[in-house]
């Protein structure tokens, strides 16, 4: 029996979708810092440019589920599976503390205290529970929207619960992703990744060499989220 480690295998296209993301969000970003901070005449607010937000935000979200399935099918332990992940999630986390901090230096009145970097570090630690349903996390993640969505921004008398969706009132922040019902994406990802790439074994079919520099943005993405605002920030301080 060859005990050897199963090859790392990576998917273009989910670094591609990543990619795509990446760019909304940057968008996105400038759009808004951009009417935060130099008081531009568009409303990031309006219908579009929230369709926009929440479709950046959902893809990051869906593909956090389907990477967790791709990598943990290289692991050939639980332990494994759960170091990983117990890693990755601290990494995540750690990069949300820095953005909690910036904002809480640059935007007192609404800083980030669970912002979209919160939550993927938090269900990046919890997906190890979930993987054994595989496809079943389709309908446990419907479940999740469907009951997170009756009670998201329900009010409650202390910050605490606020990862569950409750916040207190007059509550203020630039970004806002609880677990529930957003946990919710994420399993759909898991689910849908256990369908796509262990039960129809989906190959990549992207060539990764020619989608080399497409695809490059996506592999980085903390990276970009990190250091994008700060840049946006620096340019258009320096052009006001």
């Amino acid at each position: 029996m060859n005990s050897a480690q199963p090859s790392l295998q990576r998917y273009p296209e989910i670094d591609l979708l990543r990619t795509f993301a990446i760019c909304g969000m940057v968008v996105y970003h400038f759009v808004f810092m951009g009417w935060y901070i130099a008081g531009w005449n568009v409303d990031p607010l309006s219908d579009a440019w929230r369709l926009l937000a929440r479709t950046t935000s959902t893809t990051f979200l869906f593909l956090v589920g389907i990477s967790f399935v791709l990598a943990s099918r290289r692991k050939q332990t639980s332990a494994a599976v759960w170091a990983r992940a117990i890693q990755r999630s601290l990494t995540v986390l750690c990069a949300a503390v820095v953005v909690t901090i910036v904002t809480i230096v640059l935007v007192p009145e609404s800083y980030i205290r669970f912002g979209i970097l919160h939550c993927i570090g938090l269900s990046m630690i919890l997906l190890p529970l979930f993987r054994p349903l595989k496809e079943g996390n389709i309908l446990l993640g419907i479940f999740t929207l469907l009951i997170g969505f009756q009670f998201y921004l329900t009010p409650a008398e202390s910050e605490i619960f606020l990862p569950f969706g409750l916040i207190p009132k007059n509550f203020s922040t630039l970004d806002y992703f609880p677990l529930i019902p957003w946990f919710g994406i994420v399993l759909l990802g898991v689910g849908v990744g256990s369908f796509l790439y262990e039960r129809l074994e989906l190959q990549p079919f992207l060539h990764q060499k020619k989608w080399y520099w497409w695809t490059l943005p996506g592999k980085y993405a903390l990276w970009i989220y990190l250091i994008h605002p700060i840049l946006i920030y620096l340019a258009l301080r320096l052009h006001s």
